[in-house]
């Protein structure tokens, strides 16, 4: 019997980058071989396990084609995930295809992350063939958030896909910023982001795999919150993804997201068709935040989906928190045992894949006895 869908979910955001700390200019793209990725906590390299090379189209993963795909049916998607590649693969919109399968007209969790899953690497090469437009997209949003930026401020990038705008935008942030986290749906462009980011010579991010309606943080954690189009396919979820972005947010909030309200007909009728967001400016105002501003971004790279900056300060609040990962479904600390980070609260072991912790619900296994000694005695 199929699972019935889930009505939480998280957007991933597509962006352009790369920053290179020896050079200062983006690079061409990557070398042949294999990226190296820190686990930043651990303070030991792994492997990103993504071999990146270059040749005319970009960035390939030579090991794509033999990746492993369900015949029929992914136990936890229950839907056919090798007819979604198909789709992907001959040109078709994978949501579209998702939603008519589930007889659904929603975007959730489960259809976003095959949706830019199946894209992993797509992005990457994108973003080596349009440095010129990403650079100059970067440069706009600097130019927004430098005013709400502080020493010492965590910064967080919601929906990072695969780094590719966080790796040009980190270059022009302040050297004095605080930590910096990234998180995104899917796990395999969080692969490529890391190589991405390495590649790049970028100062270190925390990167984690995370619901957006469920970030694995404790509240007025964060300072800065920023998205690039990571709220953008969530249209019905608007509210509840807001609430979780001002939960976590201590100081601003700086959305770089399509505006249903300002776009012309036809791009308003595409929004509809893909299940976008609509009316952020009603979701912050019943959400408590306080639209500073709304910024329209020029030359958006589709005229039909125009970026706007929405500026919002959180509503005023007394408490802080270390930014210290937290179990998505008991949101106490989580802390490490045999390799797992583990919440005492609800007994769930989240893993961590190639140094990048998996703190989404759904990734959760029930392990009520993993601190306990369970030696039988003689």
């Amino acid at each position: 019997m199929r699972r019935s869908a889930p009505t939480r979910r998280y957007g991933c955001g597509c962006s352009p980058k790369s920053a290179s700390r020896r050079s200062r200019t983006p690079p061409a793209g990557p070398p042949e071989g294999h990226a190296r990725t820190s686990c930043r906590q651990a303070g030991h390299e792994r492997s990103a396990g993504v071999r990146l090379a270059q040749d005319s189209t970009g960035i390939h993963d030579e090991s794509k084609a033999q990746r492993p795909l369900a015949v029929v049916a992914d136990w936890r998607f229950g839907m056919d995930i090798r007819r979604a590649k198909e789709v992907y693969e001959s040109g078709g919109n994978v949501t579209d295809y998702l939603r008519q399968a589930r007889g659904q007209s929603r975007n959730d969790a489960e259809i976003i992350e095959i949706a830019y899953d199946l894209q992993a690497g797509s992005y990457s090469s994108a973003a080596l063939k349009n440095a010129d437009r990403l650079q100059s997209y970067a440069g706009q949003v600097a130019a927004i958030l430098s005013p709400y930026l502080r020493d010492g401020d965590v910064f967080l990038d919601i929906g990072t896909g695969e780094c590719t705008t966080l790796a040009h935008l980190e270059r022009r942030l302040p050297s004095s910023l605080g930590r910096m986290l990234a998180c995104d749906i899917s796990w395999s462009r969080l692969c490529y982001g890391r190589a991405f980011l390495d590649h790049a010579g970028c100062r270190p991010v925390d990167l984690f795999a995370a619901d957006l309606l469920h970030l694995p943080l404790q509240a007025k954690s964060v300072d800065i919150v920023w998205s690039s189009h990571a709220l953008e396919p969530n249209g019905g979820n608007e509210l509840a993804a807001i609430e979780e972005i001002l939960r976590v947010c201590r100081s601003c909030a700086v959305l770089f997201e399509p505006s249903y309200e300002k776009n012309s007909p036809d791009g308003r009728a595409r929004m509809d068709r893909l299940g976008y967001v609509k009316d952020l400016p009603g979701a912050i105002a019943a959400a408590g935040g306080d639209l500073l501003a709304c910024i329209p971004i020029r030359e958006p790279q589709n005229p039909l989906n125009p970026t706007h900056a929405y500026v919002i300060r959180p509503p005023a609040s007394d408490s802080a928190n270390t930014a210290a990962w937290a179990c998505p479904v008991a949101n106490d600390r989580l802390g490490e045992i045999d390799g797992f980070l583990y919440s005492h609260e609800s007994g769930l072991a989240y893993p961590v894949l190639k140094g990048v912790p998996i703190l989404r619900k759904s990734a959760g296994v029930l392990a009520t006895v993993l601190d306990a000694n369970t030696t039988i005695p003689a």
